[in-house]
């Protein structure tokens, strides 16, 4: 069920998890490692930073 603000619990917890893996990342930890963390795969990890990177590209494409 959506909140207030018009996102879902579950949208957000992914929201604060994909900004942790970036931090994890951007501290040097592997894909796998990263994926061991959270109980997912490498590739999943690198499709969310895939994704996260995609999302700061629009965005600054917008200013």
């Amino acid at each position: 069920m959506p909140n207030k603000q018009g996102s879902s619990p579950r949208r957000e917890r992914n929201l604060e998890r994909d900004q942790e893996i970036l931090k994890y990342r951007a501290q040097g930890l592997s894909l796998q490692d990263i994926g061991r963390i959270y109980g997912i795969s490498r590739e999943r990890v690198r499709q969310i930073l895939l994704k996260f990177a995609q999302t700061e590209c629009t965005e600054g494409d917008k200013s």
